[in-house]
């Protein structure tokens, strides 16, 4: 069978002392399509394999000048790219081994069968290509490796950088922005003194707006100290209860202007649970902001429940707000991601909540999930184990 994809690229060399027997096989190989050259003796045969390239040698054992082995161990010590066979009519056991012991892909013995000489060259020079394929195929691989390492390194100080810059400039701005909210509380407390009920509604106006812009810059900050490795998670064993009472006395001024209820539904005997507690109330914030905000209907209800076993528990927020697009769902918990939608865009907000509630539980080794339908609300759930025994330490940068 011809064999078109290895011709134009492959070479033969014999080197056989018999010229006879070695024109014999050269004709019978280029008949096969195979650009084969000739060697008469173990140093013309040497010089050869230097100075071009050859994917398979048929070299005779016994030559005048050099033996066979000899041009076998040189062809490996000099990692010469080419794939010997050796050729003889005196094949013994001992011979035999030391030739594939240096490194001979097979062994033909005189008087050889055409067919057999076909099939040996064919496999051997089969086996070449697919080597040097593969070679240059881990060479590209390292090269595309190396490049992609390169590029990580680069990401990684890139990332580096940014989380320092948000920070950086997220402090310069927090800090007028406290002045601005500790002046406008001292004017507030002079309401019967100096102000008219115009400058009043004015000074609230500036409170509120300022308090959620400090709002949004707590979260960058969380965002950038959870990327740099800072964040770290102070142990303490407390109620869910009274965490929950909590959440919801903070959120209470935006439940009432939105008329919405929030009801909790948790059982009577509680097992109390060890975490940071700081971290798990701002995640239960960070779920009934969103839940509240994305909820329009008038006396909506907003639940939260509770579910514990011997060792995790179950937070869930479920509203009836304005749900999530199933293809929007993996991402709504990256940084900066909201979902796509029309209504949801109508809504301002920095789309980091989410992020930093996954965060915040996977520092807990615990899991959040969220399922919602478009148009009929979202119910949000995270799980965090009872106890934080196997807690790992933050990682610092």
């Amino acid at each position: 069978m011809p064999h078109n994809n290895i011709k134009n690229d492959t070479d033969v060399l014999i080197i056989d002392d018999e010229v006879f027997l070695g024109e014999t096989l050269k004709d019978l190989l280029e008949d096969e399509g195979y650009r084969v050259a000739l060697a008469i003796d173990g140093e013309s045969g040497l010089r050869f394999l230097k100075e071009n390239s050859c994917s398979v040698a048929v070299i005779d054992i016994i030559l005048p000048d050099i033996s066979g082995l000899n041009i076998l161990k040189t062809i490996k010590d000099s990692r010469i790219d080419c794939l010997p066979i050796m050729l003889t009519a005196y094949a013994t056991l001992e011979t035999s081994i030391n030739a594939l012991n240096e490194g001979a892909y097979a062994y033909i013995i005189k008087p050889y069968k055409v067919e057999d000489v076909k099939t040996t060259i064919r496999n051997a020079v089969d086996k070449q290509r697919l080597s040097r394929e593969n070679r240059a195929l881990l060479k590209d691989l390292q090269e595309i490796n190396k490049n992609l390492s390169q590029a990580n390194a680069r990401l990684t100080e890139l990332d580096k950088l940014k989380s320092q810059f948000l920070a950086t400039v997220t402090h310069e701005i927090k800090t007028p922005l406290t002045s601005i909210i500790g002046y406008t509380n001292l004017l507030l407390q002079q309401k019967n003194q100096m102000l008219t009920q115009a400058q009043m509604d004015i000074l609230l106006r500036i409170r509120r707006n300022s308090q959620t812009l400090e709002d949004l810059l707590d979260q960058v900050l969380d965002l950038s100290r959870i990327e740099s490795g800072k964040v770290q998670i102070h142990l303490e064993t407390f109620n869910i209860k009274d965490v929950i009472q909590e959440a919801i006395y903070i959120i209470e001024p935006i439940v009432m202007q939105k008329r919405v209820a929030v009801k909790t539904v948790i059982p009577d005997q509680i097992l109390p649970m060890q975490a940071d507690r700081g971290k798990v109330k701002q995640i239960l914030l960070n779920l009934l902001t969103n839940a509240v905000k994305f909820t329009e209907i008038l006396h909506a209800e907003i639940i939260i429940q509770v579910a514990q076993t011997s060792d995790k528990i179950t937070l869930s927020v479920k509203d009836q707000g304005i749900g999530i697009a199933s293809e929007d769902q993996k991402a709504i918990f990256e940084p900066f991601c909201r979902a796509d939608s029309a209504v949801s865009k109508k809504y301002r907000g920095t789309g980091l909540g989410l992020s930093i509630v996954r965060e915040f539980v996977n520092l807990h080794g615990g899991t959040v999930c969220v399922e919602s339908e478009l148009g009929k609300g979202s119910k949000f759930s995270f799980t965090l184990p009872l106890r934080q025994d196997n807690l790992k330490p933050p990682v610092h940068q």
